[in-house]
Order: C-alpha cells, then structure tokens, then sequence
C-alpha cells in the first residue's frame, strides 16, 4: 500500500472513530442521568403534571386555574409518556426513556438519510455523529423529559422515509410521521413543507398523498381537540406562541453566535453540494429539490422558533439537525472525488469539527 492510499485510510479510519465518539458519549451520559430524582431542567416536573392528566383522561387544555395551566405545546409526548409511565412508574424516569429513545431514533434517521443518499454508511455515520456532538451546544436538551425529541424523531424520521421510500404508502406514511410531530410540537409545520418540490417534480401521486396525509393529522387532531377543550386548546398552542415578543437582537446572534459551533459543517456541506450540482450539472436532483429546501425549512424552523422571548437553545436542534446532514453529505462527496488532498482535507475538516 502506497503513501497516499494509507493516508487515505487513515483518513476514513479517524472520521468513523471521531464520528461514533459523540454518539457514546452522549448515550453514556443520558444513561448515567437518566434516574435522577431531581429536574434536570425547570420544566421537566410541569410535563411530569401532564402527562398524569393524560393518563387519567383529563382535558390537557382546560380554561386556566390555579389548579392547572398547561404548557404552550401539541400533546402527543404526553400521550405517548403516559403508558411507559404506567409501566415504570410516576416521575422523571419514564418520560426520559422516552426522549432517550425518541434522540437514537432521530439520530439514526438523519443517519439513514445521508447513507441511503451516497450509498456510504461512513457518511451517515458523520451526520448522526455530528448531530449527536450538538448535545452541548443544544443545551443538553435530548433526553429531557420534554417534548423535543420525540417531535425531532418524527420529523427526521418523516423526512427519510419521503425522500427514500417508494409508493403512495410510503408517502402517506411520510405525512403521518409529519403531522404527528406537528402534534408534538409546533415548529414541525415548516419542515413539513419542504419536501412537496422535491415529491411533485419526482412523482406527483405521492406528493398528493403525502400532503393530505399532513393535512388531515393536522386538522382533525385540531378540530377534536379544539372541542374537547370547550374552545381553548387554539389559545394554548396558537394565540400564546404567536403572542411573544420578538428580540430583535437575535436576528443577528441566530446566525453569528448560535450556528458559528457548526461553521465546518456549513462549509462542507456548502462546498460538497456545489461539487456535486457542478460534476452532475442536475438542478433536477434530490440534492437540490430535496436536501436544500429541507435544510432550509428546518433552519427557518429554528430561526423563527429563536427570535420570540422563551426560545432557548433547544429550538436549535432542528437547525442543527439539517446541518449535520449537509456535513454528512458534503464529507462524501468530497471523499469521493479524485484528488487525495481534497479527501484528506474533508477528513481533517470532520474531525476538527467533531472534536
């Protein structure tokens, strides 16, 4: 084996260990955790508090009391928590089972939807390493008993079997898996969007099942609850979220200060693309139809979500989320090209954002 070949593979052999590194580590620290006793997080007793009214059958949205005001989300995880809890107890313990298993799920998807894409599991492996890295500078938010998993695991998981799946099955799936996370948390219904150019120029009969599939979770589940809660589930997740004050400030620190962690990635994803679209010359592909918009929808998601009062690091994760697929894809397209400096660049530029 030559010089330049044996770089090559030390190249690739680093960028798998840096790559799975974060996903240890952070698995290791949610397990370590994950039975505390005490709030992690301010809010995490208040979700305890709903998800005992569903299990019992009590309306989430009531009119306002001292007694109870819910939080300003959709309900699903409180759903979903509810039987897990009934399985291992009230607390913290099973709602952050939860959203521990909800983040692998969403890591594996943005994995899956870079691998399947290059054909080059190394790839995917660099998106959900990069992804899972976010932990941190997302405020170690994934496996908190809070809504936010479960909606990134719907989502990204929504998102993957849209792009790769086949059939008109797979796009209703793909909008069911959309329109529940927008039951999990609002900021789904912008990334929701963004995969209809790439379905309506791909195969219009499942971008037409994909939509409807959307639109109905996403009305009916808000006709019903809107009259079970006697007209107050809107006011709750609607009128409240849109009530906030913007801080003008962060129409500058969003893009200078909270997505400057991830500038390589921005860059390999920047520069992998534009490879990629100039070698191909398609500006009909999934990179461009697909990818980008998708990106796009899921930054725009977290920009939104960052600039009223109340958005703390968390509404990031989307963001970040798309960022680290764009990274995965930009590495491969990199180390796929010819010349062996540009191939161990990209490494360097893997590793030295991972670490």
């Amino acid at each position: 084996m030559d010089v330049r070949h044996l770089t090559e593979r030390v190249g690739r052999v680093a960028v798998v260990v840096a790559s799975a590194i974060p996903l240890l580590a952070y698995t290791w620290i949610a397990v370590r955790r994950m039975g505390s006793p005490m709030e992690l997080e301010w809010m995490e007793g208040g979700v305890v508090d709903h998800v005992r009214r569903a299990a019992d059958g009590r309306n989430l949205y009531p009119e306002p009391s001292l007694e109870f005001i819910p939080y300003i989300y959709t309900p699903l995880y409180y759903y979903v928590a509810a039987p897990v809890a009934a399985v291992f107890g009230d607390g913290f313990l099973p709602l952050r089972l939860v959203s521990f298993a909800s983040s692998l799920v969403a890591f594996a998807s943005v994995g899956v939807l870079v691998a399947r894409e290059r054909g080059d599991r190394v790839a995917g492996l660099v998106a959900a390493g990069v992804f899972a890295a976010c932990f941190a500078i997302g405020g170690a938010w994934f496996d908190l008993a809070r809504v936010d998993s479960l909606f990134l695991a719907l989502t990204f998981a929504g998102l993957a079997v849209a792009r790769h799946g086949a059939g008109v099955r797979s796009a209703v799936a793909a909008g069911v898996l959309l329109g529940l996370a927008f039951l999990t948390k609002q900021q789904a219904l912008v990334p929701a969007a963004a995969p209809l150019l790439y379905l309506l120029v791909a195969q219009r009969r499942r971008a037409v099942a994909y939509a409807a599939s959307v639109a109905i979770v996403v009305v009916v589940s808000t006709l019903v609850l809107q009259q079970l809660s006697d007209g107050w589930y809107l006011r709750y997740v609607l009128e409240l979220p849109r009530g906030h004050e913007v801080i003008e400030e962060v129409r500058r620190t969003f893009w200078t200060v909270d997505l400057r962690p991830l500038v390589l990635s921005v860059a390999l994803g920047a520069v992998g693309v534009a490879i990629a679209v100039a070698a191909r010359r398609e500006l009909t592909g999934p990179l461009v139809l697909f990818h980008l918009p998708v990106a796009a929808a899921l930054v725009a998601s977290s920009y939104a979500s960052r600039l009223h009062s109340g958005g703390y690091d968390n509404v990031l994760l989307p963001a970040f989320g798309a960022l680290a697929i764009l990274a995965g894809l930009g590495w491969s397209e990199l180390d796929r090209r010819p010349a062996p400096l540009l191939r161990v660049a990209a490494a360097v530029a893997v590793v030295a954002q991972l670490v």
